[in-house]
């Protein structure tokens, strides 16, 4: 059975008054015999319902799923823009390669769709297809990840298409998770050169998005540690976005630079000071601005210090920060400094990350919601 689904667009006809789609005029079928039409018509109704009483259940669908090249829209966005779909002319044919094709990027055009396929299969699969059809209408495709790759049932044609057939989306293949685990983060960085937000886990992958979106932006991937070292020996991160080292502060007291997928290629672990009176256990995030160089250090006692890489005291002796309310340096589970505009981020175990100053971590913004923002 042909399973391979090709670029494509559209789906609805004008012939059916009870749809909720949008919908072009005067549609019609071509090459449909009576059975392939009455399957044709009952995947329309299944479609739209879909988009009127089950839009609710569409939506978290396509909200939970997990999704890739998904071009940074939300999920309604996505949903929204496939019940606004429309199809003008309906062909049933033989393809050689696909269940059915049609134009990407062009709305009110032809569908068409595999004859063997439409006989072999029952109307809500049939409903699903043209459901992926709808997503390439929409302008989303999977041109990095194709059929067959690891990642192509991540694709928002392929999660539209199972939320439509299944009515749950397709599970994320890994590596990593597909959701944030706030206690699993082990350290956080901001690249000032371009914004990204890395965090890295303790499963041992790391993603790069936004404050608020950490996945949006890179997918889990997986990274190297020195010789010897756990992800659970990290006691702090930073980068350096000047010349696009991370920095990794363990547990022994040595740190280590490098990509953000090898901790240790640029170098290998060397030993750092702290201010007297201080053990890497004390340590709840670290950050470094790379405008001046200054690597800041926050500790359990509610105290940030000043320094270098392997001197963490050396510029400013430790002195007192604010959280927000109701929040405590244990629940700290990353750390960040934007170099561009000074702003220090802190992702707390509940949830939410604030931004401010190394002294105040609110003055800026308030608590607001982090997730994975796939």
């Amino acid at each position: 059975m042909k399973n391979i689904l090709i670029a494509v667009a559209v789906v609805l006809i004008g012939a059916i008054p009870s749809l909720s789609f949008a919908i072009g005029s005067g549609a019609t079928f071509s090459g449909c015999g009576a059975g392939d039409s009455s399957k044709l018509f009952g995947a329309f109704a299944h479609l739209s319902k879909v988009v009127s009483s089950g839009f609710g259940e569409f939506l978290q669908c396509i909200d939970d799923a997990y999704l890739v090249e998904h071009g940074g829209r939300t999920a309604h966005k996505i949903a929204r823009g496939f019940a606004n779909s429309h199809i003008t002319r309906v062909r049933c044919t033989d393809l050689s390669q696909a269940n059915a094709e049609a134009p990407v990027k062009i709305s009110g055009e032809m569908l068409k769709i595999d004859r063997d396929f439409m006989r072999s299969n029952d109307e809500l699969r049939i409903a699903s297809v043209i459901a992926h059809e709808l997503a390439h209408n929409q302008g989303f495709s999977h041109k990095r990840n194709d059929s067959g790759s690891t990642y192509y049932g991540n694709t928002v044609p392929e999660q539209i298409e199972s939320c439509v057939w299944k009515g749950k989306p397709n599970s994320w293949p890994g590596p990593g998770s597909p959701t944030v685990i706030p206690a699993n983060i082990v350290g956080m960085g901001i690249d000032g050169t371009n914004n990204n937000v890395f965090a890295w886990y303790r499963d041992g992958t790391v993603t790069a998005g936004t404050t608020d979106k950490l996945h949006s932006r890179r997918t889990p991937y997986k990274y190297k540690l020195p010789g010897g070292k756990q992800p659970t020996d990290i006691v702090g991160m930073a980068i350096d976005g000047s010349n696009g080292m991370n920095f990794a502060w363990y547990r022994d007291g040595t740190v280590s630079a490098g990509s953000s997928d090898n901790l240790s290629s640029k170098r290998l672990p060397y030993k750092y000071r702290l201010p007297a009176g201080y053990s890497p256990d004390d340590i709840v995030g670290m950050g470094l601005d790379d405008d001046n160089n200054n690597v800041f250090a926050w500790y359990r006692d509610g105290k940030v210090s000043a320094g270098t890489t392997d001197n963490l005291g050396s510029r400013r002796a430790p002195y007192p920060y604010t959280l927000p309310a109701g929040k405590t340096a244990g629940d700290i589970v990353g750390m960040a400094v934007d170099g561009d505009n000074n702003n220090v981020f802190a992702w707390f175990s509940d949830g939410t990350v604030s931004a401010g100053t190394t002294e105040n971590m609110l003055i800026r913004r308030p608590p607001y919601q982090y997730e994975a923002g796939r």
